[in-house]
């Protein structure tokens, strides 16, 4: 069958992937406004067993605050576990440490 036939029958179809964009700082992000409080996620379904939920975090980027929200990842190997980043006073600055896993 040619590919002609092949549309003609129904047979290809076409896939749309979205990706989700999430914004890991690179370098160490420092900032003297305190961080709003976490937003209240409210979890999917896990896509199965070997997924862990990463939480979603507020990011600093160009002065203002952005909420990156949370999502199920797939787990490296069945002994690690997901540490939540999280932002901590020093002083009179806030600095962020990004999430891992151990």
């Amino acid at each position: 069958m040619t590919g002609a036939g092949l549309l003609a029958a129904g047979c290809i179809h076409r896939a749309v992937v979205r990706e989700q964009v999430v914004i890991t700082p690179s370098n160490p992000v420092v900032v003297a406004q305190e961080p709003p409080p976490p937003r209240v996620e409210v979890l999917s379904p896990s896509p199965g067993p070997a997924y862990v939920w990463q939480p979603g975090f507020w990011s600093f980027s160009d002065g203002r605050w952005i909420w990156v929200p949370g999502r199920w990842v797939l787990r490296p190997n069945a002994s690690t576990v997901w540490v939540r980043g999280h932002w901590d006073r020093d002083d009179h600055r806030w600095m962020w440490t990004p999430g891992h896993w151990e």
